[in-house]
């Protein structure tokens, strides 16, 4: 036998052995002793060895510490991680999706829409997912603004802007593209006074005026991102 402390390897170690060597149960050894000390273990295992995830959910148990697990081919066993949990900044948000688009291109345009949308999220106390947001990119961000301008219209203390709504849609009901709820809200709301207005909902009435044909285009390569990874196996676990 050879004595070996897990302190020993530190840095880069590389393990080679032949078929039953003994390489896992030199592994799991070392993961137990790291497990009991206290310090924290990250586990990526391609293989997806169950004796060795069995052996690290043990170990977790005897040391009385909580045995957590990220796994694909598995995800009804799986974590659920919120990538978008922590954060300093709100900016952090639309930074770290807008960096998943390939083109450069369109890497501004897709922080812009989603920094919109993160905005108006948390300015209802709503907690950003992807999902969420995935949702708004793709069926529209109509909804969140309503949700926003109810809110501020009562915080303002504009208790008729319901009937002022009615109005606004009843003048502008004729035409070819007659004024819709949201439209009308967005309306009354930019007849506000400066200090009666919030920044958030400010970003998130461009979004929803922004061309649609040109807003299609400029978010093309965000929604397929968003997509896989809010739905299927993936997105169980995000």
């Amino acid at each position: 036998p050879i004595p070996f402390h897990v302190k020993s390897a530190e840095g880069h170690t590389a393990v080679a052995g032949t078929t039953g060597s003994g390489k896992t149960r030199l592994f799991e050894l070392t993961t137990s002793q790291i497990i009991h000390s206290g310090a924290v273990l990250l586990s990526i295992d391609p293989k997806n060895d169950r004796e060795w995830e069995d052996r690290h959910e043990w170990e977790c148990k005897r040391a009385g510490r909580k045995f957590i697990k990220l796994l694909m081919a598995r995800p009804e066993e799986s974590v659920i991680m919120n990538p978008l949990e922590s954060w300093n900044q709100a900016s952090e948000i639309p930074s770290r999706i807008a960096s998943l688009v390939e083109s450069e291109d369109f890497r501004p345009f897709a922080f812009e829409h989603v920094s919109n949308i993160t905005s108006g999220m948390l300015n209802l106390d709503m907690k950003p997912t992807l999902h969420r947001i995935n949702e708004y990119i793709r069926d529209g961000v109509g909804g969140l603004l309503e949700a926003n301008l109810e809110r501020q219209f009562a915080q303002i203390g504009k208790t008729d802007w319901e009937a002022e709504v009615l109005g606004l849609m009843s003048q502008n009901k004729r035409g070819a593209d007659p004024l819709t709820r949201t439209g009308a809200m967005w309306g009354l709301y930019q007849r506000l006074e400066r200090s009666s207005r919030n920044d958030a909902i400010d970003n998130l009435g461009a979004t929803f005026m922004h061309p649609r044909e040109h807003y299609s285009k400029v978010i093309a390569n965000l929604k397929p991102i968003l997509s896989m990874l809010s739905q299927g196996e993936t997105g169980m676990m995000l």
